[in-house]
């Protein structure tokens, strides 16, 4: 799979690495959610598990911005990725949003709706509830100590689900990579952007086609939240049974659900 590493730089000097592959006629734009390491290295492995999308999509996988504060918002980082688009002349596209990249994708379904074809949801949520916001003080408290093991060990607890977790073993420590100390503080700062996130009341907004994939069994985004999310949109909701938080991961159909969704119009 031929996968490019590009970057683009806005007017401010604003970095964000991102990756294509594919070269068909329509765009789809994948949000990825949170991760300590940058996207960009795990792209070949994205690509891969989208290769399906090949042969009609010239697909993007988008990163952060290389440079974010602690006064960065999620609505920031999604204003951030629609300069981003634009200056690369896209003007029209099918989207995937997971987890937190889902919170960004709702946020340009809101403000720059003429962007979006179609958009897909992933275990996300309209908002930061007090299980999200628990998740989330867990996992900053274990990067702000440094203790990358522990942090990578609960990551994994919480997005897989017991099944996925038992099938990994003691191979799962081969998964945690080595991070840097600006890495754990950046993924700290992404993290509790989740937590001021809330656009439930701006939902009757969106007027584009969604669909919502999530898991009954998700730890994270519990059903309730990602439930709400579709019955507020209009969208089409399908949740998996027996797949934890990174169903998109774990479910095999996945890929093949969010490409029909795509096509049938």
């Amino acid at each position: 799979m031929n996968c490019e590493i590009k970057t683009y730089t806005d007017k401010n000097g604003l970095k964000t690495d991102y990756a294509v592959f594919g070269r068909g006629k329509r765009v789809f734009v994948i949000i990825p959610g949170l991760s300590v390491k940058p996207v960009t290295e795990s792209a070949d492995a994205v690509a891969k598990a989208y290769s399906m999308f090949t042969e009609n999509y010239t697909v993007y996988l988008f990163d952060r911005p290389r440079e974010i504060s602690e006064d960065m918002t999620v609505f920031d980082i999604a204003e951030n990725l629609y300069e981003v688009l634009i200056g690369l002349n896209i003007e029209k596209a099918y989207f995937f949003g997971a987890s937190q990249g889902g919170m960004i994708l709702l946020s340009l379904m809101i403000n720059h709706p003429g962007i979006i074809k179609k958009a897909v949801l992933g275990s996300t949520s309209p908002r930061a509830d007090k299980n999200i916001k628990d998740k989330i003080d867990g996992w900053v408290s274990l990067a702000e100590s440094g203790e990358n093991e522990k942090l990578h060990i609960r990551f994994f607890t919480d997005i897989y689900s017991e099944e996925m977790i038992n099938s990994l073993k003691s191979g799962i420590y081969s998964l945690i990579p080595e991070c840097t100390a600006r890495e754990l503080n950046r993924f700290c700062i992404l993290a509790r952007m989740c937590k001021g996130f809330d656009v439930y009341d701006k939902l009757n907004e969106i007027d584009c086609r969604v669909l919502v994939i999530g898991s009954e069994n998700d730890k994270i985004m519990c059903k309730e939240r990602q439930t709400e999310l579709a019955e507020k949109t209009g969208a089409e909701l399908f949740l998996y049974s027996g797949f934890g938080h990174a169903v998109y991961d774990e479910a095999p159909d996945c890929k093949q659900r969010i490409s029909d969704f795509f096509e049938n119009d």
